[in-house]
């Protein structure tokens, strides 16, 4: 699922997909998130309102020259 340890607790919805799911993150801290805020954050699934996280790697330190493929 691409949970990383040192970001638990976190608040995410999976929809699954036939090659995989696709995830909601909760923007706040998960662990202090109050009754409201989580029943928002629901709505806001269930109204298509959130943004699916997309896992990306890290942009590398260094690129190659312009137009090039690296």
């Amino acid at each position: 699922m691409g949970l990383v340890k040192a970001e638990l607790p976190m608040m995410v919805v999976l929809t699954p997909t036939l090659h995989g799911a696709i995830k909601y993150k909760y923007a706040g801290i998960a662990d202090q998130a109050s009754k409201e805020a989580i029943v928002s954050f629901a709505n806001d699934f269930l109204n298509n309102k959130l943004t699916p996280f997309h896992k990306s790697e890290p942009a590398p330190k260094e690129q190659g020259p312009a137009g090039s493929v690296v």
